[in-house]
């Protein structure tokens, strides 16, 4: 089983006995995200999910947050920004851009593959959490050019 899936089960436990309740919220909606997610797709109740698939789904709910933020009025952000707080404390630490420009440079020196789609197919996956796609494309794109 996914430790991350685990760890969200396990963290809601302790949030219940605490009587933490925000954070027993968070942790009960990525818990139906993921098994929303587990439901929609084919055969998704029958297999276990890997540790980069339920990370994936809590990036993209922390995306969407992040998204929603701007859109509420100011005086109800700051639920959301707490939200979106404790959410993070589930996803991998974010990569530096010399982090970035390091790995994917390193992913392009091992492959003659120079197609930019291809290429954020390869690389996107292994960086899921850990990077957003924007950041992804630009170092991408700054790679193909530095090496040709």
């Amino acid at each position: 089983m996914s430790q991350l899936l685990l760890k969200l089960q396990s963290d809601m436990k302790e949030f219940l006995k605490a009587g933490d309740r925000p954070r027993l919220d968070v942790v009960r909606m990525l818990l139906a995200e993921i098994k929303n997610a587990q439901v929609n797709q084919p055969g998704g109740r029958d297999r276990e999910w890997s540790d980069t698939e339920i990370t994936s789904i809590v990036a993209a709910y922390h995306k969407n947050l992040v998204k929603t933020v701007t859109e509420f009025p100011p005086d109800r952000q700051q639920k959301l920004k707490d939200e979106i707080v404790i959410v993070e404390a589930y996803l991998p630490k974010q990569m530096s851009a010399l982090e970035l420009k390091s790995f994917v440079l390193a992913e392009l020196r091992g492959t003659p593959e120079r197609n930019f789609g291809l290429l954020m197919k390869l690389i996107q996956p292994k960086l899921t959490g850990r990077a957003d796609g924007k950041s992804i494309s630009e170092a991408i794109k700054a790679g193909i050019t530095e090496l040709g």
